[in-house]
């Protein structure tokens, strides 16, 4: 097992804190020998203070180094700090998964010490670019694939509040190097100073006010009380002034009742610990609290809030209400004059070291991982097992041919690599989380496009699929097509539809000349035509598909079609220039999520719906008529759901029962889709596309409406369809029909991802043996 270790974050406060546990949990898995580890670091921060003991286990990687990491299969990618020391959403993008890594589709785990700036956003997440970018890593932190807690407090809060599912949670603590901690003599609690030790911080959850506060109390109660508190943390300039007010506001001698160290060395830090008569941490919220064990480790009693982790770690009757300045107060006057409290809690803390340690926190990482990685890895998976290269969009990009490429191949027996576009490192993350949900193809991989040469031998593939749509989405589909000729591997172009013009458009940059000017060397007919200035949209909307150009950019291929009429299309659009090869698939239908029916009006009325881009070649004037006419007997209401729908029928003058919504999302178009009673789909003309709305239509049991002499005729009667250019009343003549018929449930496994997949590994097949 190859586990990536990411420490990019961790180039702060190095000795302590999250950055200190971090380095020893790395350096812990990497040294059990469990997994072949390496370690990712920012080039332009100071060198982490275990870097050198690091490199004795694996290797160190700066984010430039990361390329070589894509020739070799990472199988895991630990994030050790994703969502401290951020204060912007720009941060996170430089910590975010690198492309060459995502590119083998790992498993991505994270370390989560606490959700403090959630469960205290005002103070924490006050400023707005502080806020976009704390919710953006806890965003990334809930698609990661696995997480692990460093204490069941902070597991519990990632369910309660972030609704992050527990099966994805695993507790792992931590530890500490309790050799660090052992003083050169022992100290009897006899001896001890009258010192009580505070280890912690200014910042707010820290409660350090509150604690001076219970001790003002204490004292004033008490005044003969010879307990003096050190408070040991670094303060800013204006803490200092606070601190100092807060102490003349208690009555309280600094140098005296109160001593402020400062930052202490390590080992400053020991004795003064091991010397103490208590520790306290009066923490609002600790995600752990590795302090506490440092303090059993030295041998002195601890004393803390009853709040969050530090509850796990304190002994009961040790334990006292951060927010109550009488129970801290109360909690000075057990240190003072209840010794027996003492051995309790040094008993208590030598069973919390012994469950707490780097050995057992790196085996619940290892484990976890492999165990993981094995259940999703195929059996009699291989690495060197030639694969198919597809190239082509992928969910979310907002088109069809995306979701169809990180769906319709899950019942492929086939390994399949989808080279894909990324507009930057969180992009990948968002396609591969995407993958993740629509596909049900645990070896499908997902990589740049533009990592194709390097990512395995160009030659040890099956075949080269390029998956062609009518839009700028295909473009980097396309020029792989041109640019990648491999001798000995087949090629093939997946044409979603017959007229590719939108995408050659796109293919020269927009200019309309130039593409005009290349169609007339492949359709002459167009030549005089074209110098009558022809519009832009006269050239993407004539008869000319633009299949020739593309053949002749492409090189000669096998093609691949979801329906006989694009097949009719290209062949008629080909005939006499190219002789190509067929193979006619389809546009599985897809199992629905479990979205909850959206009803858009009352059950006495007819709810229609149009779902999709709603363009002139959809005819919503035609749906808007025909409503019209069946609103004359009954009550009505047409919905269009879809990209701009309300820009698309605003300039048609739309009677009051019309009612538009803009870019749903996936769950809720398919909630829509269930609450309607029909649904119609008109396309007029048509260039052989097969539609994924249809079948998400037939998916949640409706009966779509659609015009005869398309893709749709290979349903058969899981449609109802219409011919070309049929009235407005043939129309709601049809709708009437299919609200009142009995639907009668028609079997969609011929059309099934699985039959899909079959169907397509025969054609892959047919294509090695010819």
């Amino acid at each position: 097992m190859y586990l990536l270790i990411d420490l990019r974050g961790c180039h702060y406060h190095q000795d302590r804190g999250i950055p200190s546990y971090a380095q020893s949990l790395a350096l812990q898995v990497a040294r059990s020998g469990a997994a072949i580890c390496s370690f990712l670091v920012h080039k332009d921060r100071p060198s982490l203070s275990e870097e050198g003991a690091l490199r004795e286990y694996g290797e160190v990687l700066y984010h430039e180094d990361v390329s070589r990491v894509g020739i070799r299969r990472c199988d895991a990618f630990l994030i050790t700090s994703l969502m401290h020391g951020l204060d912007t959403v720009d941060e996170l993008e430089r910590l975010a998964v690198p492309l060459e890594v995502m590119a083998h589709r790992p498993m991505v785990c994270a370390v989560l010490y606490d959700l403090i700036p959630l469960i205290f956003k005002e103070v924490y997440l006050q400023h707005p670019a502080t806020s976009r970018g704390y919710f953006a890593a806890l965003n990334t932190l809930k698609l990661c694939d696995h997480i692990f807690s460093i204490s069941e407090a902070s597991a519990s809060d990632a369910v309660r509040i972030a609704g992050i599912s527990p099966a994805k949670i695993t507790t792992i603590w931590g530890g500490i190097d309790s050799s660090r901690w052992v003083v050169s003599h022992e100290s009897h609690l006899s001896t001890r100073s009258t010192e009580v030790v505070y280890v912690g911080g200014e910042d707010f959850r820290k409660n350090m006010a509150g604690l001076v506060r219970g001790f003002g109390l204490y004292k004033k109660n008490n005044p003969y009380s010879e307990l003096s508190l050190a408070v040991v943390c670094s303060q800013s300039r204006a803490g200092k002034k606070v601190m100092s007010e807060l102490l003349k506001s208690e009555d309280l001698k600094e140098g005296v009742d109160v001593k402020l160290t400062g930052y202490l060395a390590h080992d400053e830090l020991v004795k003064r610990v091991a010397s103490a008569r208590s520790s306290i941490f009066p923490s609002l919220y600790e995600g752990l609290g590795l302090p506490i064990l440092e303090s059993y480790a030295a041998g002195t009693p601890v004393f803390g809030s009853d709040k969050s982790a530090v509850a796990e770690m304190v002994h009961p009757a040790c334990r006292f209400n951060p927010y109550s300045v009488g129970s801290i107060a109360a909690a000075f006057e057990n240190i003072e004059h209840r010794e027996e409290l003492f051995e309790a809690s040094l008993e208590f803390g030598r069973d919390i070291l012994g469950k707490f340690s780097w050995g057992r926190s790196s085996k619940i990482v290892t484990a976890t991982i492999s165990g993981q990685l094995a259940s999703r890895r195929p059996s009699g998976h291989r690495a060197d097992v030639p694969m198919i290269g597809l190239f082509g969009p992928s969910s979310p990009e907002q088109t069809g041919v995306g979701i169809y490429n990180s769906t319709a191949f899950s019942g492929s027996k086939k390994r399949i690599v989808l080279f894909t576009d990324f507009t930057g490192e969180r992009s990948i993350q968002q396609k591969t989380t995407a993958i993740k949900t629509l596909s049900r193809k645990p070896d499908l991989l997902l990589a740049p496009v533009a990592e194709f040469s390097r990512f395995q031998p160009p030659g040890n593939y099956l075949a080269h699929v390029f998956a062609i749509g009518n839009s700028h989405h295909s473009l980097s589909a396309l020029k792989a097509a041109i640019g990648n000729r491999v001798i000995g591997v087949p090629r093939v172009l997946y044409l979603h539809e017959a007229r590719v013009t939108g995408l050659l458009l796109a293919y020269f940059g927009g200019d309309a000349n130039m593409l005009a000017s290349r169609l007339t060397e492949y359709y002459p007919e167009l030549g005089a035509w074209c110098c009558h200035r022809a519009t832009l949209l006269d050239i993407l909307s004539c008869h000319v598909m633009g299949v020739r150009l593309l053949i002749a950019l492409t090189g000669a291929c096998t093609i691949f079609v979801n329906s006989r009429r694009a097949k009719t299309l290209i062949e008629a659009e080909l005939s006499s220039f190219s002789e190509c090869k067929f193979e006619v698939l389809f546009h599985p239908v897809f199992p629905p999520g479990d979205a909850t029916p959206e009803r858009r009006a009352p059950h006495d009325e007819i709810v229609i719906g149009h779902f999709g881009i709603v363009g002139p070649m959809k005819r919503p004037e035609l749906l808007i008529a025909a409503s019209r006419i069946i609103s004359h007997d009954r009550k009505v209401r047409l919905l269009f759901a879809g990209y701009s729908a309300s820009a698309a029928i605003h300039s048609l003058d739309a009677p009051e029962f019309v009612e538009c919504i803009d870019a749903p999302t996936d769950a809720r178009m398919i909630s829509l889709m269930r609450g309607v009673d029909i649904a119609v789909q008109p396309r007029e003309p048509d260039h052989g596309e097969s539609s994924g709305v249809i079948n998400q239509l037939i998916s949640v049991g409706k009966r779509p409406i659609t015009s005869s002499g398309t893709a749709a005729d290979d349903l058969g009667e899981l449609v109802l369809t219409v011919p070309r250019g049929a009235t407005a009343k043939t129309w709601s003549d049809a709708i009437l029909k299919v609200h009142e018929s009995d639907r009668t449930s028609i079997s969609t496994k011929h059309l099934s991802v699985e039959a899909f997949g079959r169907a397509f590994d025969a054609a892959i097949d047919r294509l090695k043996v010819d």
